[in-house]
Parts: structure tokens; sequence; C-alpha cells
């Protein structure tokens, strides 16, 4: 089952708490990478919770 973790950025001074969101875990069954659709919801969740950045993976990653 995949997993959704935050990983803290380092700050600059126009944005004291930048982090990245992070799906690892994640089942190459349940998700077609090349389909624009996953990407166009992916774009979203970034936008609509103000992540710099979404990592997307099928390994295991370890947010400390």
């Amino acid at each position: 089952m995949a997993r959704l973790q935050v990983m803290p950025l380092p700050s600059t001074s126009d944005d004291p708490a930048p982090f990245m969101l992070v799906l690892d875990e994640v089942n190459t069954l349940d998700v077609d990478f090349t389909d624009a659709v996953y990407a166009d919801v992916l774009l979203h969740m970034k936008d609509g919770v103000g992540a710099r950045y979404v990592l997307v993976t099928t390994a295991t990653v370890d947010v400390a």
C-alpha cells in the first residue's frame, strides 16, 4: 500500500517552511505513470497543499 509522507526542505527567505510530498511504495499495477491524467492529479495535489515538489516512486523512502 502506498504511503504519503511530508519531507521538510531547507528554508529560504521567501519560503520559511518549504516541503515536498513523498508518495512511496506505489504499485505500478495501480498507477499508469505515463497517463497525463495522473500527472494532472499530482500537480493539483502539489498546488493544493503548497508543496514545492512531489516524488512518486515504487521504492521505499524513509523521510526523517
